[in-house]
């Protein structure tokens, strides 16, 4: 994939220096008792803290002075009030524009939101990572030392390793394991530090971000131990290649997705809607979120799916990018220089919509692995085997729906803190719903009958667009990663006073939506879902407002 090739590109030089930080200010680390003396105290000094990282919020700072508080406590009963400990705060995000578009050099407009993970975490002498959970029913004590899996293996190539037989029997062991998140940056990180055996810790860990709910719990995870093994080894890591680092190390539990949600979970700003690009990554602009609007996020009930088959259609998506643009290098003149699917947009090649329409027609429809490996020839072989073995074999690959669909949100997604930034409402409304039917799977009518969502990318449909030179901020092309249930929870939140768009809110498959919504709709949206949604399956109500809170920190008292 080009994301892997980017990478081995990438992995000399090492992006974790050597050269050691100064020690960490007494600030950030203390005692186990010490710190829960000074949560306890609210003193100005924890009080500045949580205004910088929650806002204004009195009642957000009571709840989560409440959950760092129980952390500490349960630190010390495992651990002891005397060892020097670090708190790392990373909390969920959601992607306001830019879905299934960061890995490909499209941007994304995040916010981190007030549902975090907590880690309290000391360090020691060997290797060993002791976890524990605040939780310990759900998430069971782990232990593992950070060598365990990188001895013998290759130290010049991570996505060889990542690919090796040693991590797919060591995750067959232990399908979906929570540990697989905490090792995994520890182990991208040691793999890069490769002058230097990082230090174990001894951790607990506490969390209120649903799982499986379209939030980034996981990716919080991985973030949260990133953090802790950067600040206790003393590493130098720049911001973007932290990002990167945290995206790749995921790769370990064997997703192929971008950095899009560390990069949220990461760099997000209190207040602001963030607009991140990537390859390289940069935060490319701060957008204050407007005061008239509100963010709902309801759950549907139904839990993102995280087995191995959900994995392989998620990477038979990406497969759908990766050989689509194999195919419009190859036969399109105008693309041949084309690194990432963002480069194909009529402004970065210099061409009109209508142009890139034709040159989806140089697409198969719904090709098989037979007729690609027929079409692209003994070339391209390599290419084929190592996109192929991302995923089992799962029939026919949508390459003109997904491209379609990628190029659309690229552009919607460049456009969308502009629009935000100047309340340009009505059009940011179109953008959001059209964002939505990209990958919704039925629409529902007035009452509430599911119909089957179709989109047309035949021969005819694209030479229509064409003729039109329709702007591909319109098109939603057809990359279907929401379920029924999500799409009920959008129809209904379209239909309601003051919302201006609905959408899926993480990768699909399950999880959570969102809604923008003017403040004075909230009521009216929350009181709808409920009644029409909740009520009639047997569910207990789950919508909550969002507002964007600060980034991933290491607390200070």
């Amino acid at each position: 994939l080009a994301i892997e090739q980017a990478i081995r590109l990438r992995e000399k030089p090492p992006r974790v220096s050597l050269v050691r930080r100064r020690s960490l200010r007494s600030g950030i680390f203390k005692s186990a008792g010490e710190w829960l003396a000074a949560v306890r105290d609210n003193g100005p000094r924890w009080r500045n803290t949580l205004r910088r990282n929650y806002g204004a919020d009195s009642s957000l700072h009571a709840e989560r002075t409440r959950a760092i508080t129980d952390l500490l406590k349960a630190f010390i009963k495992q651990y002891g009030p005397d060892r020097q400990t670090v708190l790392v705060r990373t909390p969920g995000r959601i992607n306001l524009m830019g879905r299934h578009v960061d890995h490909r050099g499209g941007y994304v407009n995040v916010m981190a939101i007030g549902r975090e993970v907590l880690l309290a975490a000391a360090p020691r002498e060997d290797d060993v990572v002791a976890l524990r959970n605040v939780n310990a029913r759900r998430f069971p004590p782990r232990e593992f030392r950070i060598g365990d899996l990188l001895e013998g293996a290759s130290w010049s190539d991570w996505i060889d390793f990542v690919n090796s037989q040693a991590v797919r029997e060591h995750l067959a062991a232990g399908p979906g394991d929570w540990s697989h998140y905490a090792r995994a940056p520890m182990l991208r990180l040691q793999h890069e530090a490769r002058g230097v055996r990082l230090k174990g810790m001894d951790c607990m860990v506490a969390g209120n971000i649903p799982m499986a709910a379209g939030l980034s719990s996981s990716s919080a995870l991985v973030v949260a131990f990133a953090e802790a093994t950067v600040a206790m080894n003393r590493l130098n890591v720049v911001m973007q290649d932290f990002v990167d680092l945290c995206g790749e190390g995921e790769w370990f539990v064997g997703s192929r997705g971008g950095s899009a949600d560390h990069a949220a979970i990461r760099a997000s700003r209190i207040g602001h809607v963030s607009r991140i690009g990537f390859f390289p990554f940069h935060l490319d602009a701060l957008v204050p979120f407007p005061p008239d609007l509100r963010v709902v996020v309801a759950y549907s009930g139904a839990q993102a799916a995280k087995s191995a088959g959900a994995r392989d259609t998620f990477n038979q998506r990406v497969a759908c990018y990766e050989l689509a643009q194999l195919l419009l290098r190859r036969d399109w003149p105008a693309a041949a220089g084309a690194a990432h699917l963002r480069d194909v947009t009529p402004r970065n090649l210099g061409v009109t919509s209508a142009d890139v329409y034709r040159a989806l027609l140089r697409l198969p429809v719904r090709p098989t692995r037979r007729t690609l490996s027929r079409l692209l020839g003994r070339a391209y072989r390599d290419d084929l085997e190592r996109i192929f073995a991302t995923h089992a074999e799962m029939g026919p690959y949508d390459l003109r729906g997904v491209a379609l669909y990628g190029l659309g949100e690229i552009e919607r997604s460049d456009r969308f803190a502009e629009l935000l930034r100047k309340g340009d409402w009505d059009t940011l409304s179109r953008h959001v719903r059209t964002s939505h039917d990209g990958d919704r799977v039925v629409r529902f009518d007035s009452h509430g009958v599911a119909h089957k969502f179709v989109v047309n990318t035949g021969d005819a449909a694209l030479r229509n667009l064409a003729d039109d030179d329709t702007d591909l901020v319109e098109q939603s092309g057809r990359y279907a990663c929401s379920i029924e249930a999500i799409d009920s929870l959008v129809d209904l939140a379209n239909r309601t006073d003051g919302v201006l768009g609905a959408q899926l809110a993480g990768a699909g498959f399950g999880g959570c939506m969102m809604v923008i919504v003017r403040a004075r709709g909230v009521e009216r949206l929350l009181e709808t879902l409920r009644r029409e949604f909740y009520q009639p399956r047997g569910l207990e109500f789950a919508g909550w407002v969002c507002s964007p809170v600060a980034g991933t920190t290491l607390l200070e008292a």
